[in-house]
């Protein structure tokens, strides 16, 4: 099937959502064989197929390991390409502000990787590895019905249309207008008020954003998110299946151990997964 957007993709396979990293790399080794793309935790090849994988933001901050994870998601996704599959990498709130400059939550491990701290700083400006990366890195995806963005969505973003956010963030990335309102707290790598009142029982947020997506031309039936972690390391379904919830707090450095948890989005009835098949 071809398409006229690079944001709408055709999954022949398995759809599969994954939450917040925060720099643990074994836990991305785990989610990874939960997910069925990767063999065993020493060999890290896909096997996934024609299988998508959607990374929901925040590889980067609060433990050491984000750039390590981030290469294996490049590789993986090179290696999955190959298959029919895909490895999406959306940007997240602390991508952002990595890009930005700000190194608050950085873990200091991760500085040892480094020169200096004006090392890594270049490491994410336009001419660095990482920055150049996190820049190709989009801040929202349409696939089959389901909008990926990290933080949520207000009405007012959405009737612009999943292309045109896309656009616009990239562009006010590009020209480092960190004071755009689409970076900023209401913006969609940053907002929790959609899941926070679906959280609750309320979803007029989610219903209205739904709606807008489709007024301008998009084919939405469910959002899935990261940042806001859910309770008991369970995949929050929301509002009938149209909000899904996938930051469990996986990270070690987040809550002690972790949780361990995807979403499958392959059919309009979203599932958890929880448990690694031998």
């Amino acid at each position: 099937m071809i398409l006229t957007s690079i944001l709408y993709m055709a999954v022949a396979s398995q759809l599969i959502g994954i939450g917040d990293l925060h720099g643990d790399y074994d836990k991305a080794i785990a989610v990874l064989r939960l997910a069925g793309v990767i063999p065993s935790e020493n060999e890290h090849t896909w096997t996934g197929g024609d299988t998508t994988i959607v990374q929901l933001g925040d590889v980067y901050d609060r433990g050491p390991e984000g750039t390590k994870i981030l290469r294996l998601l490049r590789k993986l996704k090179t290696e999955a390409k190959t298959h029919g599959g895909d490895v999406i990498t959306i940007m997240g709130n602390h991508e952002l502000m990595n890009l930005q400059g700000v190194q608050a939550y950085v873990h200091p491990e991760e500085y040892a990787t480094f020169e200096s701290k004006k090392d890594r700083r270049l490491a994410f400006g336009v001419q660095g590895e990482m920055g150049q990366f996190l820049r190709e890195s989009p801040p929202i995806a349409l696939i089959n019905g389901t909008v990926f963005v990290h933080g949520g969505m207000t009405r007012q973003v959405a009737k612009l249309g999943v292309n045109q956010i896309r656009s616009k963030i990239e562009s006010e990335i590009s020209s480092e207008n960190w004071r755009s309102p689409l970076l900023g707290a209401n913006g969609p790598l940053w907002t929790r008020d959609m899941i926070t009142q679906a959280t609750h029982g309320d979803c007029s947020i989610l219903d209205s954003v739904i709606a807008a997506f489709n007024a301008a031309g998009d084919t939405v039936t469910r959002l899935a998110v990261g940042h806001t972690i859910q309770g008991g390391g369970k995949i929050g379904i929301h509002c009938g299946g149209r909000l899904v919830a996938t930051d469990v707090a996986m990270s070690r450095y987040i809550i002690r151990r972790g949780f361990l948890a995807c979403a499958n989005l392959t059919t309009p009835t979203a599932v958890g997964v929880y448990n690694i098949e031998k």
